[in-house]
């Protein structure tokens, strides 16, 4: 495997001895009973995001470190070991990354060449690395929607087939929710596999103002895979292929499939056979669960209450967040560096060290609370979904035990409360329950909640609700040096976040000693597109938006980007955004709505409320990717 670490000695007492050993070697004075919660609190983070651990990337020494210092903290708070009764680690392994590989080829009958791997073609990070040969079908963008009148699959056969096709939408769709949508590689992947075929080939179309083009670098710190073999051809090696099957180039095929014509339909006489070429790694990987078991007596002693928080980061990597300078983008930096997630995730981490250590110290509860921190969250929610189909707790592999899992509260990036005192609540209608809870406990305790009722669907959370547990997500919001390697901890606002920490064991304490389980609710809206796709628009004004509903008119804007356009500007953080152009914003989505219509350099008026006063600011919009240097 690539960069393992060491395995423990045993999965037992002994190797939790061991572990206890190892992580106390950096313990400090974390267990003085001089210290203040905040102190703790602060001292957990401190570790956690040393440089020491080298940004707890996975199938790394630095993760491994951080798992061993959780699981010494769960055993010095009395928490049972909660794999089996003997150990504090859940083992499985995860993909990590990808390798492109000598494998990868090209034959296309009837074309007298071969085509040059990272030429002609390259495989996609995502792609399968199953042989394929079949007949090619040219599938426009391959994309169906009654809401947009497209057919590209109409009257189509793929089975067994090659699906080649445009890249991305129609270049005059606007970018919006709908249009990310449609246009995912992932979407398209999957609806060829539906479909029957056998792989698929993506094609760039000539391209939107500020979008690239051209082959891709092979990107193989994509772990994901769609389940096809998926490439990407030049433009050249596709317009070959047409002229082949005697069919029109690609530039008017896509000013016809612009215009509203559907142009799919079968390369006569033409065959591809290949292969990708790509390679998987995966890494052993660890979440740590410990339990503070229900008084025996209880009628509720075979239920769950889990308090969890994901530990993994993006290790040391070359940044890929965006970066301004004088209200454009620039290119980020090519070398690795340390991102130490002091923010994400170190805080809830911490978090959760911090409550278990809370709870143990008071009476046995009615309900077992589970203390879990969640590996490979970033990698796409791997570790909490692990936990979800694999439980690890007694009777939850039992249909008929009476076992189950009564509640979820999960803490992402709990650190860095800011002046306004918000702390954003998610999925607070995924139990009938939960918004009264919250209500009750949030007077008197020095922040300013705001509640949203549906998913983020990008955090842990999202695991236990998609299987009917009811969950909720403390969220302190998203900054500026949200996945960069400035999320250090010295910027961690340690009061704060035990602020929170107050509020969320009242609310988790209450769920604890409920004599009813909290009822939930299925079918919410998620507020974001599920975890491993991020909409990428023509242009970008540089603010980190809030995702609460409020009664206020406008969106929040958590923070914005140093020397970005919003800066640039005079906007602030605690703005609250109620127009841009002539679009009314009151949420999120009139947000992204409104910066669908524009293009890179226009200038637009944004009004703010700031202080009970409205300001009109000009922001000249930056594109979405980086200007050259």
């Amino acid at each position: 495997m690539d960069r393992c670490f060491k395995k423990l000695a045993s999965p037992g007492l002994a190797g939790c001895a061991w572990i206890v050993a190892v992580a106390s070697l950096h313990l400090g004075s974390t267990t003085g009973c001089a210290q203040t919660p905040t102190e703790r609190f602060q001292s957990h983070v401190n570790y956690l995001a040393s440089d020491e651990l080298e940004g707890r990337g996975l199938g790394t020494p630095g993760i491994q470190q951080a798992a061993n210092y959780i699981a010494a903290r769960f055993k010095e708070a009395g928490l049972k070991p909660g794999v089996g009764g003997t150990s504090y680690l859940q083992t499985f392994e995860v993909p990590t990354r990808k390798e492109a590989t000598d494998e990868g080829f090209l034959a296309i009958a009837p074309l007298p060449t071969a085509p040059v791997r990272g030429m002609d073609f390259v495989a996609m990070p995502y792609s399968s690395n199953d042989a394929f040969d079949g007949d090619v079908v040219f599938c426009g963008y391959g994309i169906d929607s009654d809401e947009r009148k497209q057919t590209d699959f109409a009257h189509l056969d793929l089975k067994g087939k090659i699906a080649l096709m445009f890249r991305g939408a129609p270049n005059a769709w606007e970018d919006d929710a709908e249009t990310f949508r449609h246009s995912m590689a992932r979407t398209k992947v999957y609806a060829c596999k539906e479909r029957g075929a056998a792989a698929v080939m993506f094609i760039a179309p000539n391209p939107k103002e500020g979008r690239p083009e051209g082959l891709p670098e092979f990107d193989g710190t994509i772990p994901d895979a769609y389940g096809l073999p998926a490439l990407q051809v030049s433009r050249d090696l596709a317009d070959r292929m047409l002229i082949a099957a005697n069919m029109d180039r690609l530039d008017a095929l896509q000013t016809r499939i612009d215009k509203g014509e559907v142009v799919s339909g079968a390369l006569a006489n033409v065959k591809v056979k290949g292969r990708a070429g790509v390679k998987q790694l995966k890494a052993e990987v660890h979440n740590v669960i410990g339990v503070l078991e229900a008084d025996p007596a209880s009628p509720l002693s075979k239920e769950y209450v889990i308090l969890g928080a994901h530990y993994d980061h993006l290790g040391n990597v070359i940044p890929w967040q965006r970066t301004f300078k004088g209200g454009q983008l620039t290119e980020t930096e090519t070398a690795p560096q340390i991102h130490n997630g002091a923010d994400d995730n170190a805080s809830g981490t911490a978090g959760v060290i911090e409550l278990a250590r809370r709870f143990a110290a008071g009476p046995k509860p009615k309900r077992n609370v589970v203390f879990i921190a969640f590996t490979a969250e970033e990698a796409g929610l791997h570790g909490s979904q692990y936990f979800v189909d694999h439980p690890t707790l007694a009777g939850l592999d039992n249909p008929h035990s009476g076992a189950r899992l009564a509640a979820m509260i999960n803490m992402d990036m709990i650190g860095r409360l800011s002046t306004d005192g918000v702390l954003e609540v998610f999925g607070a209608d995924s139990a009938e329950e939960f918004k009264a809870i919250i209500e009750k406990h949030k007077a008197g305790s020095g922040l300013n909640v705001k509640t949203v009722a549906a998913t983020s669907n990008r955090s842990d959370d999202a695991s236990f609700y998609r299987t009917g547990v009811p969950a909720l997500h403390f969220y302190t919001g998203t900054h500026q040096d949200y996945h960069k390697p400035t999320d250090d901890a010295d910027k961690i606002n340690a009061e704060g976040a035990v602020k929170c920490l107050d509020l969320i064991y009242k609310v988790s304490g209450d769920l604890v000693a409920a004599d009813v389980a909290p009822k939930y609710v299925a079918k919410l809206q998620s507020t974001s597109p599920t975890a491993g796709g991020t909409p990428v628009y023509r242009v970008v004004m540089g603010v980190s938006p809030s995702y609460a509903e409020e009664s206020e008119p406008g969106m929040r804007v958590m923070d914005v980007s140093k020397e970005g356009p919003a800066e640039v500007a005079g906007m602030k953080p605690g703005d609250r955004i109620i127009r841009i152009g002539s679009a009314k914003v009151n949420t999120i989505y009139d947000y992204m709505g409104a910066l669908g219509k524009n293009k890179p350099g226009e200038v637009v008026e944004v009004e703010v409320t700031r202080g009970g006063e409205k300001l009109v600011l000009k922001v000249t919009l930056a594109g979405s990717q980086p200007a050259k240097k």
